[in-house]
Order: structure tokens, then C-alpha cells, then sequence
């Protein structure tokens, strides 16, 4: 093969590997910070009213679940007419209303309740 040919693969492969490097160090990033807390509720904005476009924009859930969400009665929402109407303050709540307990949370919880039994 031509040295120029071969000098071109070798710089590729070293251009890949310094991006796979960086592609490397970015997950490592993603999975040490966890991600920012929301920004505090202004309290003009919590007993804000939404629509359902408005409630599926805040909370990222599909406007098609989010009626599913209110035929089942899983969601907190208001009638008005035909509308479906939700209090922001209450779906902020909603949302974080069913937290998934850490590993060390449960262990500790657990821990807990092996003392109280002894």
C-alpha cells in the first residue's frame, strides 16, 4: 500500500480512538452528577392552571397518556366542560409522589427493621 494511504488509516484510527476516549470520559460524567433538581415553584406559578397541552409540555408525558391518566382517575385533574384542567402544583406533586427508594435506602430500612425484631 501507499505510505500516504497507510499514514491516512493510522491517523483515522488515532482520531477514533481519542474519541472514543472522550465518548468514554462524557458517560462516566453523565452517570457520577446526577442531574440538576428542578428550579423552585414561584408561589404566583403553583397554583397555576394548565391545559392538557400545557400539563404534557411540563410534564413530558404524551397528551394521548395523559387522558388515558385521567379515564383511569391516576392523575389529579379538574373538568371544565370538556376540558381537562390540572393544577401545576398538584402535578409537580404527582410526579414525585412515587419515588423508587435507593439500594442503601432499602438496606438501611431493612437494617431497621432486623433491630426492632431482636
Amino acid at each position: 500500500m501507499d505510505k500516504t494511504v497507510l499514514g491516512t488509516i493510522s491517523a483515522i484510527e488515532e482520531y477514533l480512538w481519542v474519541i472514543n476516549k472522550s465518548i468514554q470520559e462524557l458517560k462516566k460524567g453523565l452517570v457520577e452528577y446526577p442531574p440538576a433538581p428542578p428550579p423552585p415553584i414561584h408561589p404566583a406559578d403553583a397554583d397555576q392552571v394548565l391545559d392538557i397541552q400545557q400539563c404534557s409540555k411540563l410534564t413530558g408525558i404524551a397528551v394521548s397518556t395523559l387522558y388515558k391518566y385521567c379515564s383511569n382517575r391516576t392523575v389529579p385533574f379538574y373538568k371544565s366542560g370538556k376540558r381537562n384542567l390540572f393544577k401545576r402544583s398538584q402535578i409537580l406533586e404527582w410526579l414525585t409522589s412515587n419515588e423508587v427508594k435507593t439500594l442503601s435506602q432499602l438496606e438501611a430500612e431493612t437494617d431497621q427493621y432486623m433491630y426492632k425484631q431482636h
